[in-house]
């Protein structure tokens, strides 16, 4: 009975192919070196469908750190009273910082619009970024205009120790913010760049 019992088991172990027998890890092994090897998944390319949601954000967030100098002019009475009041009367900061402010309102305009067209995949997409192509080149002119006026009234140097210049954490001052606003600039004009190319290649 042990011996029907072994020749059975060395039986249901082997398989015969073409002619050919084999234990089963060997036809396993067989199968596994024939079977057709799927085709490598390409990667996907950087297209303007791909690269817009991404670039979007990536210039959203430029735009959130730009507001956040306009709720200094905005709030700054409110929060440091005579002393803000006093820097944003200047001549050389007021004419500027209102420039400014203007040309941060053209540009979150476009930049929602493109927002939206982005998420219906609207090829009209293209006409807003080449107009937030050149309102980032305005809003920067306008940064360096306000930079100017604040550098030529010395009021980072006459209130240096005041919290409305060199605030940090949650009541961020001047100085801090004109920082933050020049490399979020900086990071929407090199996004803007990279969109134009897909959108010239595309």
């Amino acid at each position: 009975m042990a011996s029907t019992t072994t020749f059975y088991t060395e039986i249901s172990a082997a398989i015969v192919v073409n002619g050919v027998t084999m234990d089963i890890t060997d036809y396993r092994k067989l199968r596994r070196s024939l079977a057709p090897k799927k085709p490598k998944r390409k990667r996907k390319k950087h297209t303007e469908i791909t690269i817009i949601p991404e670039a979007i954000k990536t210039m959203m967030k430029g735009a959130r750190v730009i507001k956040s100098l306009n709720y200094w002019y905005e709030n700054g009475y409110a929060q440091w009273g005579n002393i803000a009041k006093f820097i944003l009367d200047m001549k050389e900061i007021r004419k500027p910082f209102v420039l400014f402010r203007s040309r941060t309102k053209e540009l979150n305009e476009t930049l929602a619009e493109i927002e939206r067209l982005s998420k219906r995949n609207s090829k009209s997409v293209y006409e807003y970024l080449e107009k937030a192509s050149w309102q980032i080149e305005d809003l920067e002119e306008s940064f360096v205009k306000l930079l100017d006026g604040i550098s030529n009234s010395h009021v980072c140097d006459i209130y240096a120790n005041h919290e409305c210049i060199n605030g940090r954490g949650r009541r961020l001052g001047l100085k801090e913010l004109m920082s933050r606003s020049m490399t979020a600039i900086n990071s929407m004009e090199n996004t803007i760049k990279e969109l134009n190319k897909v959108y010239q290649n595309r």
